[in-house]
C-alpha cells in the first residue's frame, strides 16, 4: 500500500488534503482514494447550506415534508447582498449569533457576533486583508440554551463512511462528546467558552490537568445523561445510546439524501466524513457541520480506543468492496452501522 501524494501508482491512497489527489488520473475500477471529488456540497458550510436549501425546494415541489430548520440553525450567507439584510432585518439587540469561514475547520476564523454595527467593520476588514483570495462565510443563530456537562458545554462527534456513491453505501459509527474547559456563559464572548474542538481547547491553560475530561466517549456520555439529566428531562434510560444516537442517523441520512444528486459517483473514491451535534437544553439535537478529514489524532485515551480500530475497519470494507463488487453482505463489517443502501432501498428511519 502506497500513501504517498506524489505517485500515481497506488491501489489505497489516504491523503488529508483533496488536492493530493489527482483525479484526472485516478484509475477508476483499479484504485481506492480516502475523498470523494466533490463532497464539499456537504463538508464546507456553503456547500451544506446550499445543499439543504435546494433539497428543501426539491421536497417542497414533490410535497414532502421537509424543513432544514428543524435540525439546522437559522443560517445566512454573508456574502449574498439579499441573505445579509435578511440577517440585518432578522437580528434583534440581545441575541448572539456565530460567523464562520465557509472552508476552514479547528475554529479558526470563528467569532461570535452580537453587535450589528461590529459585525459589519469586521467584516469588511477581513475582506480588506485578503487579497490572494475572497473570503467566503456564513452567519448562523448561536444556540444560546445548549444541554451542559458539569456546567460546561459540550458537543459531539460522529461519522458518516460513504463507502461507495454507486450505489450509493453508507454506514455510522459511533464517536464522541467533547467538552469545554471553562464554565459556559453567554455573557463572555471568548472562544475558549463555546467552541469544543481540542484545537481551541488544547490553548487553555487548564487543558494539561483537564486533558482526559475534555473528551468523554459515549458509554461516559450516556452514565453522565442517565445520573444528572434523565431524571429531570423525564429520557427514558440510556438515551444516548439509543433515542439520541436515532435522532443523529436521520439527520445524517437526510444529508446524504441531499447531496446524491451532486456527489461524483467514481468507483473506487470513498470519503469519512466527521458530524458534529449538539443538544439543546430541551434534549433537541442539532446537527453543527459536516467535516472533510475529521481529526484522527489519539492524544487522549478516548480517541486512542475509538479511531485506530475504525480507522483499521473502514479500510477492511473498502478493500472487501473494492474485491466483491459488493456482492452479499460485508464481513468487514465490526461497529460500522448500515444506515443507507440505494440497491436496496434502505435508509435508517425511527420506529
Amino acid at each position: 500500500m502506497k500513501l504517498t501524494d506524489d505517485s500515481n501508482n497506488f491501489f489505497i491512497k489516504w491523503v488529508e488534503c483533496k488536492k493530493s489527489i489527482n483525479y484526472d488520473k485516478f484509475k477508476e475500477g483499479y484504485q481506492i482514494v480516502n475523498h470523494i471529488q466533490n463532497a464539499s456540497c456537504l463538508t464546507t458550510k456553503i456547500g451544506l447550506l446550499k445543499t439543504l436549501k435546494d433539497y428543501e425546494k426539491n421536497q417542497k415541489l414533490l410535497k414532502k415534508k421537509f424543513s432544514v430548520n428543524n435540525f439546522y440553525m437559522e443560517t445566512y450567507l454573508v456574502d449574498s447582498s439579499h441573505e445579509s439584510q435578511m440577517f440585518f432585518q432578522t437580528f434583534k439587540k440581545g441575541e448572539l449569533w456565530i460567523c464562520k469561514p465557509s472552508s476552514r475547520n479547528q475554529g479558526k476564523g470563528i467569532f461570535l457576533v452580537d453587535d450589528l454595527s461590529q459585525f459589519k467593520k469586521k467584516i469588511i476588514d477581513e475582506k480588506l486583508s485578503s487579497v490572494f483570495s475572497k473570503p467566503c462565510w456564513i452567519i448562523q443563530r448561536y444556540l444560546m440554551n445548549p444541554l451542559l456537562i458539569h456546567g460546561c458545554k459540550f458537543d459531539v462527534r460522529v461519522y458518516m463512511l460513504i463507502a461507495s456513491v454507486q450505489p450509493c453505501l453508507a454506514f455510522y459509527h459511533t464517536g464522541y462528546a467533547r467538552v469545554t474547559c471553562v464554565p459556559y456563559t453567554n455573557e463572555n464572548l471568548d472562544l475558549n467558552v463555546h467552541l469544543t474542538n481540542q484545537y481551541v481547547q488544547k490553548k487553555n491553560l487548564l487543558y494539561k490537568e483537564m486533558k482526559e475530561q475534555t473528551v468523554l466517549s459515549f458509554d461516559q456520555l450516556n452514565k453522565y445523561i442517565n445520573e444528572n439529566v434523565k431524571e429531570s428531562k423525564q429520557l427514558p434510560n440510556d438515551w444516548v445510546l439509543n433515542g439520541f444516537q436515532d435522532s443523529m442517523k436521520v439527520i445524517m441520512v437526510d444529508c446524504l439524501k441531499a447531496s446524491l444528486d451532486k456527489l461524483d459517483k467514481k468507483k473506487g473514491c470513498f470519503d469519512l466524513l466527521g458530524f458534529d451535534f449538539i443538544i439543546d437544553e430541551n434534549m433537541k439535537v442539532w446537527l453543527i457541520e459536516i467535516n472533510t478529514n475529521p481529526a484522527l489524532h489519539t492524544n487522549c485515551s478516548v480517541l486512542n480506543n475509538l479511531l485506530p480500530p475504525m480507522i483499521d475497519e473502514v479500510l477492511s470494507i473498502e478493500i472487501e468492496l473494492f474485491d466483491t463488487n459488493l456482492v452479499g453482505e460485508l464481513k468487514s463489517l465490526l461497529n460500522f452501522q448500515p444506515i443507507f443502501n440505494s440497491s436496496t432501498r434502505y435508509q435508517f428511519q425511527t420506529k
